[in-house]
């Protein structure tokens, strides 16, 4: 399954949908720089279709969130 998400962590941190990761064995992520790198899922959420992730792929650009 493709899905889409975005990094909330310089570290690694990923947010994207529930439901792409949902059953899934193993989890891959394409970054903007087109490198793909394993995932690992950090926890999810069905009632609000949330997902974390957690990628390896050294410092990354993230989203900055508001308040």
């Amino acid at each position: 399954m493709l899905g889409s998400g975005f990094v909330v962590g310089a570290d690694g941190l990923i947010v994207t949908n529930n439901h792409v990761i949902i059953g899934a064995r193993t989890v891959r992520v394409r970054l903007s720089d087109s490198r793909e790198v394993a995932a690992e899922v950090i926890g999810a959420a069905a009632a609000t279709d949330i997902a974390l992730l957690r990628v390896k792929a050294g410092r990354l650009p993230a989203l900055q969130l508001g308040s």
